[in-house]
């Protein structure tokens, strides 16, 4: 599940002002959302997911997609910024998360 705001009238994925100085009490309350009626929508559906899912005994989650999507995100981020993080002397560290994410990815597949 993805909570975001959209538009059809802009193309934009989220507000301009978001994470920055100028997102505001007062730019919500006068310009995005003045009777606070979606972010009381987001929050009650955000708490009810997060009571179903603390009550839930076995999580509804599909762990091989899961290991899957993070093996995929390890990749792309090597690929990525593999310069980068040869030219910073990252390899070290970054080598032992990768590590534990790799094992995790392994542990997840053998589970499946």
């Amino acid at each position: 599940m993805s909570f975001s705001y959209t538009s059809k009238e802009f193309n934009i994925s989220s507000y301009p002002m978001y994470h920055s100085v100028y997102e505001t009490y007062k730019l919500v309350e006068q310009y995005i959302d003045p009777t606070f009626r979606y972010h009381q929508a987001i929050a009650r559906l955000s708490g009810e997911l997060l009571r179903y899912l603390a009550d839930t005994v076995i999580l509804p989650m599909d762990v091989s997609e899961y290991a899957t999507t993070l093996k995929t995100m390890k990749d792309t981020f090597l690929k990525s910024y593999e310069d980068k993080i040869r030219n910073n002397n990252l390899t070290k560290e970054l080598g032992k998360t990768i590590y534990l994410i790799s094992e995790s990815i392994q542990l997840e597949t053998k589970l499946n």
